[in-house]
This record gives C-alpha cells, sequence and structure tokens, in this order.
C-alpha cells in the first residue's frame, strides 16, 4: 500500500544552471524551422473502411505519422441500450 506524502515534503532536485539558456535555444532553433505540413493518401492501406494518410511536418527533424481514419458510412454501430 503506498505511503502517503508528507504536506512538507521538499524535492531534492534542482534545475541546472543552464536550463532555461538551453531550452531558450532549442526553442529559438524550432521556430526557425517552417513546419511544412502535409497529409498524402495512401492508396495501399486505403479500404471501403479506411483512408490512411501519411501526415509529415518538419521541425528539427522529419516528423512522419499515419493516421486512419474510419469512414462512418461504412461502420457498423453498436446497438443503444435504453
Amino acid at each position: 500500500m503506498p505511503q502517503a506524502v508528507p504536506v512538507d515534503y521538499q524535492s531534492t532536485v534542482k534545475k541546472p544552471d543552464d536550463f532555461d539558456a538551453f531550452w531558450d535555444g532549442v526553442q529559438q532553433q524550432a521556430t526557425a524551422i517552417p513546419l511544412e505540413p502535409e497529409m498524402i493518401p495512401d492508396p495501399v492501406r486505403t479500404s471501403a473502411e479506411v483512408d490512411a494518410l501519411l501526415s509529415k511536418l518538419y521541425s528539427m527533424s522529419l516528423l512522419q505519422i499515419w493516421r486512419l481514419r474510419i469512414s462512418l458510412s461504412t461502420m457498423r454501430m453498436p446497438p443503444c441500450l435504453q
């Protein structure tokens, strides 16, 4: 069973002296890069029930995310209980 944390608990972890300067530099680098978002349909992974898209955006490196969208017109909905 977990123990209760004392009301007067103080963490001993200290923020490094260069913490704010480091993250300010990261923020400046990130804002200098245009995101250039793209959503590219993927016909190989797409079916009548699911649309597959590759979402891309740039930051400090290329980020690629597969996005699957279920078609509501073909989805069988569960029955509602009243």
